[in-house]
């Protein structure tokens, strides 16, 4: 414990700390059970539909340019557009989890 002043409000106070931290020393095995294979949950964004219609546009040019092809999965990445300083758009997929 030691001994403390401070001010408030142009008045005095004296107090005393007598809070100890500690760190527990306790030991936990903790696990989280999970079926094997099973897809991350993505967060969905809101959409709009002008904007559901420009990312549409998009998406279909992907596979005539060779960047993606049609698959069937239970995985999903979340989607969305944002707009350039040029004013056109750009794709972004969130791939964190």
């Amino acid at each position: 414990m030691r001994p403390c002043t401070f001010r408030s409000h142009g008045q005095l106070y004296d107090y005393v700390i007598i809070i100890k931290y500690t760190v527990a020393q306790t030991k936990l095995n903790h696990a989280i059970k999970t079926y094997p294979h099973t897809p991350p949950v993505s967060k969905l964004y809101p959409g709009n539909p002008n904007i559901h219609s420009k990312m549409r546009l998009i998406i279909n040019k992907l596979p005539d340019a060779g960047v993606v092809h049609q698959f069937q999965s239970t995985y999903v990445a979340s989607a969305f557009l944002l707009e350039k300083k040029n004013h056109s758009w750009i794709l972004v997929i969130d791939y964190k989890k």
